[in-house]
């Protein structure tokens, strides 16, 4: 006969008793506390970025004047003890910032975060060995803290032994105690990208957001949003939940005052070591003047950096690594990267080069995946020991201009460009279209497009191209912008590409051609254009040069909503309707929402049209009038007349509940529509 069985206690539970035996650490009564943990070191499933996350992470909140702790690579006494101690030591504070990097997990509803020591072979093993979310905001609870932030960027590849044992992504916690608002870095079963660059693009996003003086609380939310789906093109979308009500500021630029660099002069002998304080001046991490004086050991500004550095130890602050470089890339896997200049490759090379640059010698960043800061902080470094190189030069000016340090790009480029530097000429052609810090010169960037376009530079040719379609700075020419639009796709530019196939799809100023659209098309797609997939799928929806083919059709628009395309979904789910309204309404409802999460409001109203015109129980009224609502805030006038229609259908309490929802809605996550950058 089996003796009594014995149930099992959670390892946090055990971890929640002792701490009322334990003292937690003592944060000089300060009213702002941050606990920032990175977990990599994984004895299953390790993974590259969240010691780097949680270093940048720590490095920009201190910076705020916030009582820093810092865990990396906690085992699960140390999540126990020392994270949920943290917590418990900030009774009292008046805002408590809580930064989760690591492996994260959800089993029957309840999120858990993962301890390096962690060995998940079942489900069992999640509950018995993970720290469930709970715990964390009890304990804040606990502790009686006015306001709590969460930032989960924890849901990033598979923990377990086997597949099937965890759910993927997190689940959605709803409002829990007191003023807090919980940020996912992905939605609700979506998996967050640990990033092929030194950080995850949602660690870049909140440093980016937390730099950025006077944002309030939901401001912060809204610019990390934006920036995760434009670094990872729709493919991550974070998420909000919980609320505030009062308004708090992050950033007060309350170091606004050891801005001691002069302003830039560029006919200072001295621009390098200028560039570079004027990019640490308002920090706060000794290493990063440690660095400096490395770097720019007779500097002006030397006498200031050790200053600094006496600061810092007075104020206890601590030294916070620095990484200036993506991880190491072997030559024989990018076919771009040349054996023989290898030994050439600097750290300005790997955070800051075009991956659109033809002169580039690694694979490259997107420009949407660019960290300026980290990247000013390499070429500025490398610079010093390579004053001429053009490459490094570019470089630098491409990481200034996406900072929105004018002056100092226009500097770095012209300097590039003097040494021949094709994509230098583009670079400086853009900033006076758009008249960054000049006066908008349409003449002069359309000969500066040329000479970049002359020198070879694909992003100059299309530019060049785009000038002549639309007159910009020249006479409209559609033989010259055919021209340099074929050069341009020809030499592997994607959206010249798609711009020849609209022209010979739409017909506009030259004779239609399908056949020629489909080609061109083709070609974008095989370049890795999502807009030219989505442009073959309409063609073979509609059978425009080709014979309709809704599966080839369908072919096209998924393989462009996997690449992040935010029109895409919807030309998906229209599809899906007219082949089975009925049966693919699930399918297609999900598909207009991720076309609206993704930036095209559209995706909103038609999810509202199919809530508010279901049948029986699927009819639900008050989620159509807060996707309509969205739709509006969003910028989408189709919306005006389904919210209209719902208004007669819907009680005053029900309307009102919902223009709440959607409000609260649009104040975390802000609107839908972003403004592409003229291409650079």
């Amino acid at each position: 006969m089996s003796g009594p069985r014995r149930r099992h206690v959670p390892s946090w539970l055990l971890g929640l008793a002792l701490l009322a035996l334990w003292t937690p650490p003592a944060f000089a009564a300060a009213d702002r506390v941050a606990i920032v943990v990175g977990n990599a070191a994984y004895l299953q499933a390790p993974l590259d970025n969240p010691l780097n996350d949680s270093n940048a992470v720590a490095g920009a909140i201190q910076d705020l004047g916030f009582s820093t702790v810092i865990l990396q690579d906690a085992d699960a006494a140390r999540m126990r003890q020392d994270m949920l101690g943290a917590i418990v030591g900030a009774k009292g504070a008046d805002l408590v910032v809580f930064y989760y990097a690591g492996h994260g997990v959800q089993s029957g509803g309840i999120n858990y975060l993962l301890p390096v020591d962690s060995r998940i072979a079942s489900k069992a093993d999640i509950e018995a060995q993970g720290l469930p979310l709970n715990a964390i905001v009890d304990a804040m609870g606990r502790a009686g803290i006015e306001t709590g932030l969460i930032f989960l960027d924890a849901c990033r590849s598979n923990p377990a032994a086997e597949e099937g044992i965890v759910e993927p992504g997190l689940a959605f916690m709803e409002q829990s105690v007191g003023e807090m608002v919980i940020s996912y870095a992905a939605s609700a079963g979506a998996v967050a990208y640990d990033g092929d660059g030194p950080n995850s693009p949602y660690s870049q996003a909140l440093t980016e957001a937390l730099d950025e003086p006077g944002l309030d609380i939901y401001g912060i939310m809204r610019k990390v949003r934006g920036r995760v789906r434009e670094m990872t093109e729709g493919r991550q979308i974070p998420w909000v939940s919980g609320s505030v009500e009062r308004k708090i500021v992050l950033n007060r630029d309350s170091s606004a005052g050891f801005r001691e660099a002069a302003a830039f002069d560029p006919a200072d002998p001295n621009w390098l070591d200028d560039t570079r304080w004027q990019t640490i001046a308002t920090r706060s991490n000794p290493a990063l003047f440690t660095q400096f004086l490395d770097d720019f050991p007779t500097s002006r500004y030397a006498v200031l950096a050790r200053k600094r550095l006496e600061e810092a130890a007075t104020l206890g602050r601590q030294a916070i690594p620095v990484n200036l470089a993506y991880p190491e890339t072997p030559a024989a896997a990018e076919d771009r990267l040349i054996d023989p200049l290898a030994e050439r490759i600097t750290a300005c090379d790997r955070l800051a080069a075009g991956n659109r640059d033809p002169l580039r010698i690694v694979p490259g960043v997107p420009l949407q995946r660019l960290d300026a800061q980290e990247a000013i902080l390499a070429c500025t470094g490398d610079l010093a020991a390579h004053p001429d190189e053009p490459r490094l030069l570019y470089q630098l000016a491409r990481a200034l201009s996406h900072a929105e340090r004018w002056r100092e790009a226009s500097h770095f480029a012209g300097l590039a460009a003097e040494r021949g530097y094709p994509d230098a000429y583009a670079l400086l052609a853009w900033m006076s279209a758009e008249g960054h810090g000049v006066e908008a010169e349409p003449r002069r960037a359309v000969a500066l497009w040329r000479r970049g376009a002359e020198l070879g530079s694909p992003n100059a040719r299309a530019n060049l191209g785009r000038s002549y379609r639309d007159g910009f700075g020249v006479d409209v020419s559609m033989p010259d912008a055919l021209h340099w639009f074929r050069l341009a796709a020809l030499t592997g530019e994607m959206i010249a590409a798609d711009d020849l196939g609209n022209l010979y799809k739409k017909g506009e100023s030259i004779a239609a051609d399908p056949a020629k659209a489909l080609d061109w098309y083709n070609l974008g797609a095989s370049l890795g254009s999502s807009n030219a997939m989505t442009n073959l799928g309409s063609l073979y929806r509609d059978g425009v040069g080709v014979e309709r083919d809704a599966r080839m059709a369908k072919h096209w628009y998924e393989r462009a909503s996997d690449e992040g395309n935010r029109f895409a979904p919807f030309h998906l789910a229209r599809l899906l309707l007219a082949e089975d309204a009925k049966a693919n309404a699930v399918e297609a409802l999900n598909l207009f929402l991720l076309a609206g999460n993704r930036g095209f409001a559209e995706g909103f109203t038609r999810a509202a049209k199919l809530y508010a015109e279901a049948e029986g129980a699927d009819r639900r009224l008050e989620e159509a009038y807060f996707f309509a609502s969205l739709a509006r805030g969003s910028g989408d006038p189709k919306a005006a007349a389904v919210l209209k229609k719902l208004q007669g259908t819907l009680d005053p309490a029900a309307l009102g509940a919902a223009e709440a929802k959607a409000d609260l809605w649009l104040a975390q996550n802000g609107d839908m529509l972003r403004i592409n950058r003229f291409a650079k």
